[in-house]
């Protein structure tokens, strides 16, 4: 059998991965289609609610400003890592308060 004599099926694969590339560019671009119609959190407002939330939603969504007097929090982690810090030293403080009340 030679080459001229075979038939060759045509490759799906080129396809497939343009339509998985350009669902994952739409699908990145509008997240609301994967995690549904949701309130966007408000950086301004007086948020209210479970601090340990907001505190973390702040430091993942929220820019820090720069001010000489204070060191800027360079990268997210550190300001998770800092509010998780604050709200566990309140909870410690809340339990003292507790036990002596």
């Amino acid at each position: 059998m030679t080459m001229s004599q075979r038939h060759r099926q045509p490759s799906n694969w080129i396809p497939l991965t343009s339509l998985v590339a350009v669902v994952v560019l739409l699908l990145a671009s509008c997240p609301e289609a994967v995690s549904g119609v949701t309130s966007r959190f408000d950086c301004d407002n007086g948020n209210k609610g479970n601090a340990t939330e907001i505190a973390l939603k702040s430091a993942l969504l929220c820019g820090t400003g720069y001010s000489p007097r204070q060191r800027p929090v360079k990268n997210v982690q550190d300001r998770v890592a800092m509010y998780i810090g604050a709200d566990v030293m309140n909870v410690e403080l809340v339990m003292e308060w507790d036990v002596e009340g």
